[in-house]
């Protein structure tokens, strides 16, 4: 009796507390990261962009769309890292190339964007760092972006 109280008793701290065995089955687990890389430059200075949006969109077969983005750095260079579930679950990508600031960052750009695929076979394996595997895309993405306006380069 004593011990199925104290079953019944665990199982409820555990409900609670959201403890399943899955924890367990967890640690351990290897995870992968699928990186994503290139830079952005203006096509009139050939300067890198700092501050300018990337995102990776996905669609999947209900239509839900599944975004990724990052900025890029001080010298117009970004990394997007894709978890293991969306490499496996889509191949088509739409990335997008957003100047979202205006003209803080070194002008005003026009925005691009290019339909990317993107399997895991299209990535090699770059790092292993504790309990992760670095997977970096064969291809670099780049863009030189366009000024809406003629500015001259800063």
């Amino acid at each position: 009796m004593k011990l199925k109280f104290n079953k019944w008793l665990f199982s409820i701290i555990a409900f609670i507390f959201g403890f399943s065995g899955t924890v367990a089955a967890q640690y351990g687990v290897i995870e992968n990261h699928y990186l994503v890389k290139g830079n952005v430059k203006s096509e009139k200075c050939l300067t890198g962009i700092p501050q300018i949006k990337i995102t990776l969109k996905a669609t999947d077969e209900n239509g839900v769309d599944y975004f990724t983005e990052t900025l890029t750095d001080d010298k117009g260079n970004y990394t997007i890292d894709l978890d293991n579930s969306k490499v496996l679950k889509f191949e088509n990508y739409l990335m997008t190339v957003i100047d979202e600031d205006g003209k803080e960052n070194q002008g005003d750009f026009q925005s691009t964007r290019q339909q990317v695929v993107l399997r895991k076979n299209d990535f090699t394996k770059s790092d292993f760092n504790n309990w992760n595997q670095y997977y970096d895309s064969k291809n670099t993405y780049n863009y030189a972006l366009k000024f809406k306006k003629d500015q001259p380069c800063k």
